[in-house]
């Protein structure tokens, strides 16, 4: 299955309206540095001075990148632990927005030094950007707002854009 853009809550990200989308990339574990993929990225931001351009350019130019990729459910859910996975072929829901805005908030600050962004994806993922088993990750996107939005990383600007708060029922 692959996605065209689907727009998802709008988020201020330094500070930017970013509407956030589903698109695609190749599958990596954090620690493969060498990955070619990654290296083509750097490459293409460099190449590009990317750096030089405001932050939501410089995101849509990332996400451009991943057009083709492969939508993939349950990817990090495939170990028995949980462990910082990342895919630069292919993606779920999340994944993809985890993996633009890491890249692109990166490389406008010209870090391209992979244990940057797999921090930066981490930092991302998991409740107070702490890895603390399958608990401590964000698994659904409100809360991944949230909790993006109380640590800085992001403002929730859907009420100002007309937007509605969704209900929020128990989950147990």
């Amino acid at each position: 299955m692959f996605f065209n853009w689907i727009t998802l809550p709008y988020l201020l990200i330094n500070p930017v309206l970013i509407p956030l989308s589903i698109a695609r990339s190749e599958t990596i574990l954090a620690q493969e540095v060498s990955d070619p993929n990654y290296q083509k990225l750097v490459q293409y931001a460099q190449n590009q001075q990317l750096d030089r351009l405001a932050m939501a350019d410089i995101i849509q130019n990332i996400a451009t990148q991943f057009l083709g990729a492969k939508y993939q459910a349950g990817l990090l859910d495939r170990s028995p632990t949980e462990k910082l996975f990342i895919s630069l072929k292919e993606f779920d829901c999340v994944l993809f927005v985890e993996t633009v805005l890491a890249l692109s908030h990166n490389f406008a600050l010209k870090n391209y030094q992979y244990s940057a962004f797999s921090q930066q994806v981490l930092n991302q993922r998991y409740r107070h950007g702490i890895l603390d088993g399958y608990c401590s990750r964000l698994h659904y996107f409100s809360d991944w707002i949230n909790d993006n939005q109380k640590r800085g990383n992001l403002e929730n600007i859907t009420h100002k854009l007309g937007g509605i708060t969704a209900l929020r029922y128990p989950l147990c």
